[in-house]
């Protein structure tokens, strides 16, 4: 069976054995040049799934070439790896109408807001929020809570108390014009986007 390998780290190990090819350690070494080989099979089945049907990038990601090139170090690139796939776990959900109206809409949100709603969908998710029966009935007032609730099942409460936790510690990190800027980009994704959104921030 094959291991499970985050692709952030299938990137970050691509890049360190790239750093050793040319020497003879490397030329020496047929087990590195095999996994190599499997890392760089791992990242093709990534980018396949990360295509839209037009064959163009869902969400394309920087190489650390590029990222070096750009910012000059390359000490914030794992963070970037891990915030570019979280967010393409979110779009690779979609397709179409609803692929194009949440990518048009996040490019239109300020920096500071964007970077914000990213940041929280790569964080460690924080405590639970406490839910109660009242919050789901809630919730589920909504065609996105409703769909939601019955896929999440007996697992509801905990996914509703990290969903909420998180949209607050976003909504936290931001002045108040930027929060209600990121509660009316919510408010306005289509339905499966919402249901994109709200499924990874509360996993």
């Amino acid at each position: 069976m094959n291991e499970i390998v985050p692709i952030e780290q299938v990137e970050t190990e691509i890049a360190a054995i790239e750093r050793e090819m040319g020497t003879k350690a490397y030329w020496g070494d047929d087990a590195k040049q095999a996994r190599y080989r499997s890392l760089l099979d791992r990242r093709q089945t990534r980018n396949d799934i990360l295509m839209d049907a037009d064959d163009e990038p869902v969400m394309p990601i920087v190489s650390e070439k590029e990222f070096l090139a750009e910012h000059g170090s390359l000490a914030a690139y794992p963070a970037y790896l891990k915030a570019a796939y979280t967010a393409a776990d979110v779009l690779t959900q979609l397709g179409g109408d609803d692929l194009a109206s949440i990518n048009a809409s996040f490019e239109a949100l300020p920096d500071d807001v964007a970077e914000a709603c990213i940041a929280e969908l790569a964080s460690k998710a924080p405590p639970r929020a406490t839910i109660l029966n009242h919050d789901l009935d809630k919730f589920g007032t909504t065609p996105v809570g409703m769909a939601l609730l019955r896929e999440w099942g007996r697992d509801a409460h905990d996914r509703l108390g990290t969903l909420r936790a998180r949209m607050e510690r976003a909504l936290s990190s931001l002045d108040e014009r930027g929060a209600a800027l990121l509660l009316d980009w919510f408010d306005e994704l289509t339905d499966e986007a919402a249901k994109a959104v709200f499924r990874r921030m509360s996993a």
